[in-house]
């Protein structure tokens, strides 16, 4: 557990530089599970790194499916932050050997449902009662629109908005968690919904600031 806190110290140092937020808390959210079960099974706080064998994330795996009940993909992240820190244990030079190098876990995702066109077309067109609820149902058609995660539109601004020589306007910009760029064509609504809140708040130079 010592290793585990010497990791999550330095990330934490790095959230909004090289590290995403939502990255950092979950893994906090595995270092307490991993504390939950050392607690309820072990009766211990931590463990001599030397002395772990596979039986060990054995049981933490089947301790997590059955008394915690997790999602199977939360239990194949949780397995896989263990396994990480064996890795360092590793290059550090604590143990020789991964000790849970063979063992092996599958994760089953769920089939995502898409919104149909008449289901977009419904949103678009109800009329919610208080300010905030259609500014809420703005920005959730404006991700429709884009492909944009939450946290990359709460970070964009009009300097991410470009118009080229046809008169096309393009949104580009680094997604948040990953740093990887992006150029999206804006489609005619998406434009209508920026030129919408432009100027909502003359404290923040950014097209969403309404929307939260």
């Amino acid at each position: 557990m010592n290793l585990f806190r010497e990791q999550l110290e330095p990330y934490k140092k790095k959230i909004g530089i090289e590290k995403a937020e939502s990255t950092y808390c979950g893994l906090v959210a595995d270092y307490k599970s991993l504390l939950l079960f050392m607690k309820s099974k072990k009766n211990a706080e931590d463990i001599v790194i030397e002395e772990l064998e596979k039986s060990f994330i054995e049981d933490y795996y089947n301790w997590m499916l059955g008394t915690c009940a997790l999602a199977n993909s939360t239990v194949f992240g949780r397995v896989n932050t263990l396994k990480w820190l064996m890795y360092i244990a590793q290059e550090k030079g604590w143990i020789r050997v991964h000790p849970f190098a063979s063992f092996e876990c599958m994760p089953e995702y769920k089939r995502r449902s898409f919104l149909s066109e008449e289901e977009l077309q419904r949103i678009i067109h109800i009329e919610p009662r208080y300010k905030r609820q259609r500014a809420m149902r703005d920005m959730f058609l404006f991700m429709c629109f884009t492909g944009l995660s939450y946290v990359d539109l709460k970070a964009i601004t009009y300097d991410n908005i470009h118009t080229d020589s046809d008169g096309g306007t393009w949104l580009m910009g680094n997604r948040i968690k990953t740093g990887v760029a992006y150029v999206v064509k804006l489609l005619p609504i998406a434009i209508e919904l920026i030129e919408k809140y432009r100027g909502t708040d003359e404290k923040k130079d950014s097209p969403n600031v309404s929307f939260r």
